[in-house]
């Protein structure tokens, strides 16, 4: 069974789940955005995870979470670390 869950796919078979993202579908221009997207992805695995194993699956991670340099962006920044802490 497929669920669209907001630019994501959960699959739930044999009580294991597999939340599913790619990093870009989450990544927006506007500040606070990308942090919220990925909090609401994060929490719905953690509530399947609840009721049993899950997998939480994060493809192109980099766009979420570039190389640190001198030259990147506050909004960058705040969202590694919001995607490192989770």
């Amino acid at each position: 069974m497929w669920q669209n869950i907001t630019g994501t796919s959960a699959l739930c078979r044999n009580r294991t789940c597999l939340v599913a993202t790619a990093g870009a579908e989450l990544v927006s221009p506007y500040e606070g955005e990308s942090e919220n997207n990925f909090i609401k992805v994060a929490q719905r695995a953690q509530s399947l995870s609840d009721e049993g194993p899950c997998m939480f699956f994060i493809d192109e991670i980099d766009s979420l979470c570039p190389m640190r340099t001198k030259e990147s962006s506050l909004h960058q920044l705040r969202l590694t670390a919001q995607v490192k802490n989770f």
